[in-house]
């Protein structure tokens, strides 16, 4: 199984914020193979707005250079992160259709990145607090409606949509066994899952990983690899927080997954340089043995 990392070199954070250009031969250097590139970045910042808004040229000169920059040192560019949009409130139809066209221009992304997945968040129409409402419902078809769109445009492109569980309690479409309805009901070839680990934890302390992953056997395309604790999302390292680890990669070769273990990390970027090393060689190691199953 190989080992990839994220990367969101524009927003300059993490591993771009020390290494610029030279961050894919650092992670190179660590023992990763592959990367999930991240082009939403913060909303908020110039580039995604830039990104967003400029012309498809524009966009493929800033994407193939970022492509040749991985090829160069061997890399691959396994996964890209679309962008996601949620609020407490209802989404207005206008809001969420430019959600829309920014994924399909993520789709597009990817194709000319070479990546044959894009991850997408579950769309919130009706905010994140509608479990066991009457609106749970409309957002269940307007999820299947809106992914039968995207599938459709990532279709020609030849572009797999991942659809990724999440941590929010009071969010109706969270969990596998909810992402799996959906995708049942979508029933669409290039329309899979990204399970995402800490995701599970984040939800429930109770919920175990292995036991989640053997679900999803059959959609299973992606992955974002991180721990928690089981209060939060908190995207730490595998291996600091109360998921089984053991367990989990029992489970993905018990599923027969021959994909990406793909760390989803939050970076500890305000140190100086001989430390944030130290930690993204640390969470290489402590990847490489989980894959590896060298655990205690």
């Amino acid at each position: 199984m190989l080992l990839g990392i994220n990367c969101d070199s524009f927003s300059k954070i993490g591993y771009s914020k020390y290494w610029g250009e030279d961050s894919y031969k650092k992670m190179k250097e660590f023992g990763f193979s592959a990367v999930d590139l991240s082009i939403l970045g913060n909303h908020t910042t110039d580039f995604f707005n830039s990104f967003y808004n400029s012309d498809k040229g524009t966009r493929n000169k800033i994407l193939l250079h970022e492509k040749e920059l991985a090829e160069n040192t061997g890399l691959f560019i396994n996964q890209v992160h679309a962008p996601c949009l949620s609020q407490s409130r209802a989404l207005s139809e206008e809001e969420t259709r430019g959600l829309i066209e920014k994924i399909k221009i993520t789709i597009e992304s990817a194709h000319t990145l070479g990546s044959e997945y894009v991850v997408v968040h579950p769309f919130m129409p009706n905010g994140w607090s509608e479990r066991g409402s009457e609106t749970a419902k409309d957002t269940f078809n307007k999820n299947v409606a809106y992914l039968k769109e995207l599938s459709d445009y990532a279709k020609t492109y030849n572009v797999t949509v991942c659809y990724e569980n999440m941590p929010c309690i009071g969010f109706s479409i969270s969990t596998p066994d909810e992402i799996l309805a959906v995708l049942k009901e979508v029933n669409r070839d290039n329309v899979k899952m990204c399970f995402d680990t800490g995701h599970i934890t984040a939800f429930s302390k109770n919920m175990e990983v292995g036991k989640e992953l053997r679900k999803c056997k059959d959609f299973l395309r992606v992955m974002h690899v991180h721990d928690n604790y089981g209060s939060y999302d908190q995207h730490n390292f595998p291996g600091m927080g109360i998921i089984n680890w053991k367990d989990a990669i029992q489970a993905l070769k018990e599923i027969g997954y021959n994909g990406v273990f793909s760390l989803e990390l939050v970076f500890p970027d305000k140190f100086s340089l001989p430390v944030f090393e130290s930690s993204c060689r640390l969470a290489a190691d402590m990847a490489s043995d989980i894959v590896n199953e060298r655990l205690i």
